[in-house]
């Protein structure tokens, strides 16, 4: 769940979008994601706020071609996060740069 649920108890497309980086962080670590909560609230707190300071070291198991584009994905604040079209367009653009090489 997007950590913007507990601070404004919104969720909506940009949360979306959230969950979307999660997915791929877990994708390439072996199923499991960014943090575990297992429904527990004070964890989810804590991750919340270790967001705000997301560090590359935590996402080292992501290849360089996705780290920086899942880290917005991940950012604390939705309104920094891409939306849907501007993330294809993101990987539009890598897929052209990896074809010329």
């Amino acid at each position: 769940m997007a950590p913007e649920y507990i601070t404004i108890k919104k969720i909506d497309s940009q949360s979306d979008m959230f969950s979307l980086g999660m997915l791929i962080y877990a994708l390439y670590n072996h199923g499991k994601t960014l943090y575990e909560c297992h429904d527990n609230f004070s964890a989810f707190v804590k991750m919340s706020d270790d967001l705000k300071v997301l560090n590359t070291t935590k996402l080292s198991v992501l290849p360089l071609e996705v780290r920086d584009h899942v880290k917005m994905l991940l950012s604390s604040r939705p309104e920094l996060r891409p939306d849907a079209g501007q993330f294809s367009k993101v990987n539009r653009k890598k897929q052209k740069r990896l074809k010329k090489n």
